[in-house]
């Protein structure tokens, strides 16, 4: 039963009417009709019930991978309203998982384009909203049944804008193709349109933490002159463990994070050594950040080969924090981080849960195998 006395908000009332000032519009009587359905509380909570609900669902603890903009879409299609307070709660992060998420963006973006041209009330800056972007293991071959009018590169131009406008992105390096081709386009017309001008504008992205997952040994940009003010400005730096681990089911139980390097078929200390990454590119990072799963593995059975092992469950990652050093020199400083990693005072640590799947396949090959869902833990654990 509603009750039918008005209902007081507790909090920071100064707080609250700063909220409502982020609103993409004012509120009116006219609009406070769309909330028809809580007539007995006052307008400030029934947007604050709404923004709740509208908030994208990340959680890695849950059993089934659900759609997490599905309650924020839903709410968009209820009125005019609704949609313009949910979107930007909707757009602050955005999951690209696959190929195929990536092309329904796209296609996201040239409506939002035709909707300006034609001053469509559908119009909505996607670039003013969205705040971090993660796009999964994606690699060329995946576009190759898309029907291109001019080719991948055009396909991807009103992509990045929308990409480098963000603030964090992160990046399987399979996929970083996508990250090269936005940079080259953006910088294209950066140059046609401020070719005649004496002082041109900054540049353009704004991108400080770039997250990267999979083999850091694998960097695809390091070849590009082009991008060294891509690199120049960023700040903060994660690499990730690679999404699929394998382990030899002959040294279980033990810890992941703590095995002996000769018995880790990744070890992501010693790929960092040997990574080409661009360190002397990157005058501006303040720091860096690496991700490590703790897994533990244990024996399920008196014999593992007639039951495979086989289900999931939230595993605690830990980030140290490393703060850069004054001197660039080169592989330098990747060849002292695991140095760093091995005292126990050195770094800054955080921690959080990564959804992991696991499946042992002892009948074939002898090996047990994890699949980090790092997509989920980066969306809403581990800090960015």
């Amino acid at each position: 039963m509603v009750p039918q006395m008005p209902v007081h908000l507790k909090g920071n009332l100064s707080k609250q009417s700063r909220f409502f000032n982020l609103l993409p519009f004012k509120l009116t009587s006219r609009r406070t009709q769309s909330f028809a359905l809580f007539a007995n509380l006052p307008t400030e909570l029934c947007l604050l019930i709404l923004t709740y609900a509208a908030r994208p669902k990340f959680a890695p603890n849950r059993r089934e991978r659900r759609k997490p903009y599905s309650s924020a879409l839903a709410l968009c299609r209820v009125s005019r309203t609704f949609r313009r307070i949910v979107l930007p709660l909707l757009l602050h992060t955005i999951l690209l998982s696959e190929a195929k998420n990536v092309i329904a963006f796209i296609h996201a973006l040239t409506m939002q384009e035709a909707y300006a041209q034609q001053e469509n009330h559908l119009h909505v800056d996607y670039a003013a909203h969205i705040h971090r972007i993660w796009i999964g293991e994606i690699q060329r071959s995946d576009f190759d049944n898309v029907q291109f009018d001019e080719g991948l590169r055009s396909f991807l131009y009103v992509l990045a804008p929308v990409l480098l406008a963000s603030k964090s992105i992160a990046f399987n390096f399979q996929s970083l193709f996508i990250l090269r081709i936005c940079i080259e386009n953006a910088l294209i017309s950066y140059f046609d349109s401020n070719a005649n001008k004496s002082f041109p504008p900054p540049s353009p992205w704004s991108i400080k933490t770039l997250t990267l997952s999979g083999d850091v040994a694998h960097y695809g940009l390091m070849d590009a002159v082009l991008l060294y003010a891509f690199h120049a400005s960023i700040t903060h730096i994660i690499f990730l463990s690679p999404p699929r681990l394998q382990f030899n089911s002959n040294f279980l139980p033990l810890n992941v994070a703590r095995m002996p390097d000769e018995l880790l078929c990744y070890d992501i200390f010693h790929r960092m050594s040997e990574c080409t990454f661009p360190w002397d590119f990157l005058k501006s990072l303040q720091s860096i950040s690496v991700v490590i799963p703790h897994i533990t593995l244990r024996m399920t059975s008196l014999c593992p080969s007639l039951y495979p092992e086989f289900g999931w469950k939230n595993v605690p990652v830990e980030m140290r924090t490393f703060t850069a050093p004054m001197d660039y020199l080169s592989g330098r400083w990747a060849q002292e981080i695991p140095h760093a990693h091995s005292l126990r005072d050195e770094g800054l640590i955080s921690s959080a849960d990564v959804r992991t799947t696991f499946l042992s396949t002892l009948r074939t090959d002898n090996y047990r195998h994890a699949f980090l869902h790092w997509e989920q833990a980066w969306a809403c654990g581990i800090r960015t």
